[in-house]
């Protein structure tokens, strides 16, 4: 082969090399072009996967709190009607307790009602007594007050001292002196305040006694003895004394075993009955004539 034709094969064989190399450039080229292609529609697909991801949980956590803030709203509702329903049950207790105290204790309702429609005018009409005869009306106030809480509590003490079992009369005799004294200061007052009205003095000076007559009548009126346990008691004292009228010489020697033993050691009837037996040698009711009849 000749030089020339060497060199036009190279230069073909060079030419055919460059195109080779072109276009594997070429391809190159797009197939790059094609990948950095998927690669942005693949960076779009998950921005927008992400996004609808991001959308959903908004959603969800809108949802979510929705929920939450019903739940609360009806957890509060609930609340609330529970503390009205509550506070509704407690006034129907306090009126229930109300009424059913009233149904039990009428005397003491009323006689507390009469209390305070007697007292407050007793009480008014003396300061309006003091203030007139120049008394400062705090003073005039300050002694009324004392004047029927004297009697008032001169009476609440005797009815301790009652129910303690205490003598009680002392306590009585000085709540009447008192309630007198008041009395008698509202008596003066009207009399002088309305000459020939005398009618009004008396009402006034009443209700300084009206409320102590009820209240007295309530705490020793109304708990003594009742008729079963009058004619009990009078049954009783008949019956000991017929014992110590019949059995003289038993009697007195119950009353020697008495004294002989601790106080309350044993009853009046044990004691009888031991007597009995000591000197009739039988039961109570029997002896050893009666044996001696019988057999």
């Amino acid at each position: 082969m000749s030089y020339r034709e060497e060199r036009r094969a190279d230069a073909a064989a060079q030419a055919e090399q460059s195109r080779k190399a072109a276009e594997l450039r070429a391809e190159q080229a797009r197939e790059d072009r094609r990948l950095e292609l998927e690669a942005k529609r693949e960076e779009k697909r998950l921005a927008a996967e992400q996004k609808r991801q991001d959308e959903e949980s908004k959603a969800e956590r809108a949802r979510k709190d929705a929920e939450a803030k019903r739940r609360q709203e009806l957890a509060d509702k609930r609340a609330k009607q529970q503390e009205k329903d509550r506070k509704k049950a407690a006034r129907r207790a306090k009126v229930s307790k109300l009424t059913g105290w009233l149904n039990r204790n009428p005397v003491t309702a009323f006689v507390g009602f009469v209390m305070v429609c007697s007292i407050v005018p007793a009480v008014i009409s003396q300061i309006g007594a003091l203030s007139d005869a120049g008394v400062f009306v705090l003073l005039a106030a300050l002694l009324s007050a004392m004047l029927e809480g004297t009697a008032w509590a001169l009476t609440f003490m005797g009815k301790a001292a009652e129910d303690a079992g205490r003598p009680a009369g002392k306590y009585r005799v000085a709540t009447w002196v008192t309630a007198f004294l008041a009395a008698g200061v509202n008596y003066w007052h009207w009399a002088e305040a309305l000459p020939g009205h005398e009618w009004v003095a008396i009402v006034f000076a009443a209700s300084s006694l009206i409320a102590i007559y009820l209240w007295d009548m309530k705490t020793h009126g109304s708990h003594g003895k009742t008729k079963e346990e009058r004619r009990q008691e009078k049954a009783r004292k008949k019956h000991l004394k017929d014992r110590r009228k019949h059995h003289k010489d038993i009697a007195e020697e119950a009353d020697r075993l008495l004294s002989a033993l601790p106080f309350e050691a044993v009853s009046d009837e044990e004691a009888f009955a031991t007597a009995w037996r000591i000197k009739k040698g039988a039961e109570p009711g029997l002896s050893a004539e009666v044996y001696a009849d019988a057999t």
